[in-house]
């Protein structure tokens, strides 16, 4: 565990094998494929929920109260995940705010330009974790997250890199990525990655003609947030904070763990 702790302080970034057994990984992946079979919904439940993005061109996503993921209680308690969170953070507070699903489907020539994910965020402050589990093998051919290791540490004016509403985003990262070693490990069903809403990222389109790839993504706040709304950005969350008519995120939306 000390060496999870060191490597993400370091790196902004920690891939950690089998965090999920065989048998988690496969009932979540077969629940979420029968999600995506639904027909597509964007109404926001009044209760926690998750959102399953199909990337491919003009592709659509579904919104689902996150109660449909069975196994989700399951991800939470029989898995290492809140242990690896509160020593990596050093954080006494843990505030899920989004359940995401990214599909890749075979020949998918969509992908993820270089950047941040504080970046997109109405948070303030924005601080918080993500972890990325693979639900199908994550390779060259399937499309591998690519991370800028130390890229966590960068600054832009002085200030923690947030470019939230900076014309400049996308050219900002892909100008300065060349100052950076990319970690880009290949991943298994069960394995997930743990990195800082500071650090870049990227993935490459799934260039298989049969394999999808898959990945659970669940977003942590570290510390107490509030709303604050950004021009020309959105995110599905937004919608349940406005619900409320108040800038908190309330439990009734967002659990807290700790």
């Amino acid at each position: 565990m000390s060496q999870y702790n060191e490597n993400f302080r370091k790196n902004g970034v920690i891939l950690v094998k089998n965090l999920i057994d065989k048998k988690l990984t496969n009932d979540l992946s077969y629940c979420i494929e029968n999600l995506y079979q639904k027909h597509i919904k964007t109404s926001i439940p009044d209760k926690p929920m998750m959102v399953c993005w199909r990337h491919q061109k003009n592709g659509k996503k579904s919104i689902f109260p996150l109660s449909l993921l069975s196994d989700f209680k399951l991800i939470i308690k029989n898995t290492k995940i809140l242990n690896i969170l509160k020593r990596i953070t050093k954080s006494n507070f843990l505030q899920l705010f989004e359940t995401i699903v990214f599909k890749k489907p075979p020949n998918s020539i969509d992908k993820f330009v270089w950047h941040n994910d504080v970046s997109f965020f109405p948070l303030d402050p924005p601080n918080h974790i993500s972890v990325w589990i693979a639900l199908d093998e994550c390779n060259k051919e399937t499309g591998k997250l690519e991370f800028a290791k130390k890229s966590h540490f960068d600054l832009y004016n002085d200030e923690p890199v947030n470019l939230k509403g900076d014309k400049s985003h996308s050219s900002y990262f892909s100008k300065n990525i060349k100052n950076y070693k990319i970690f880009s490990p290949n991943m298994y069903p069960g394995d997930a990655l743990f990195f800082s809403g500071y650090t870049w990222h990227s993935s490459k389109p799934n260039k298989s003609k049969k394999k999808s790839r898959k990945g659970l993504c669940l977003r942590f706040l570290t510390q107490k947030s509030s709303y604050k709304p950004l021009t020309g950005r959105s995110a599905s969350f937004e919608k349940q904070i406005l619900m409320s008519n108040k800038k908190e995120l309330l439990e009734k939306y967002f659990p807290i763990f700790y």
